[in-house]
């Protein structure tokens, strides 16, 4: 493997290497922005993607909003095994199932959280 050289190198390693390996079909990087007070997503791979891999839709959110949110915020990792149920669960291209979301820490800051979604209740569990 080469050596990464910019952080935006390991995101793409986390959505285009690591996802498919984890049977991932849906896995976006939301980076922090602290301006904006909001994650921003940067990276994907899934249903978020269109033919020249580019972002459809590109979702922004606010600090502490939905489970991506609530994970930046408590810097912790969240399974949700059934999102129909959840009142935080912010839906994006999938239909409701289950949802994981685990921050990227560095030097015990938050700068970006690893969501993925998948399509059945329990996938995560």
């Amino acid at each position: 493997m080469n050596r990464l050289s910019k952080e935006s190198d390991v995101y793409w390693l986390i959505t285009k290497e690591l996802a498919p390996k984890f049977e991932l079909l849906d896995c976006v990087i939301y980076l922090v922005n602290t301006d904006k007070i909001e994650l921003t997503q940067i990276q994907a791979v899934g249903d978020k993607i269109n033919r020249i891999d580019e972002i459809q839709n590109r979702l922004g959110l606010k600090f502490g909003e939905g489970h991506v949110g609530m994970c930046y915020e408590k810097s912790e990792a969240f399974i949700i095994d059934d999102t129909s149920i959840s009142p935080n669960y912010i839906k994006d291209v999938s239909p409701p199932g289950s949802e994981i979301a685990v921050p990227i820490i560095i030097s015990e800051e938050v700068i970006a959280v690893i969501g993925s979604e998948a399509r059945v209740p329990f996938f995560y569990t």
